[in-house]
């Protein structure tokens, strides 16, 4: 057998409802396909979680309130990583400004003493050359 059929197979296994040929090929696959007894074992956890939540349900008074909605607590634990990761994200994203007005405000300071560093070197220069008038043709 293959492993989609097998898989296929697992939740009637799991329930009891596969006939006795297709559970012995099955088993006989399991024993020698790893990644099948992995998917038998998690769907098996979920069964019998299944289970524990029927049998309370089952086991609860008629006259008992319906029990809280789970889901609440679920999207307020959502909400809260939701509202953790804008806040790291507004943080990292200022950290990034801050870099880079920094390094923006640096290359503008180095362009400016360049500059003004440029600007002397010219001005001695011209100080160096002889006048275009005292120049003999």
């Amino acid at each position: 057998m293959n492993c989609e059929r097998i898989r296929e197979q697992i939740p009637e296994a799991l329930a009891g409802r596969l006939a006795k040929a297709a559970r012995e090929a099955l088993v006989e696959h399991l024993e020698g396909c790893g990644a099948c007894r992995t998917e038998v074992a998690e769907l098996n956890a979920v069964w019998r979680g299944l289970e524990a939540v029927k049998s309370d349900m089952d086991a609860a008074p008629e006259s008992a309130p319906p029990p809280a909605r789970p889901i609440a607590p679920a999207r307020a634990a959502i909400a809260q990583a939701r509202a953790r990761t804008a806040r790291s994200w507004a943080i990292v994203a200022r950290e990034r400004a801050t870099v880079a007005y920094g390094t923006v405000t640096y290359a503008i300071g180095a362009g400016m003493k360049q500059s003004a560093k440029s600007r002397r070197a010219t001005q001695a220069r011209a100080r160096r050359l002889p006048s275009s008038g005292s120049l003999s043709s």
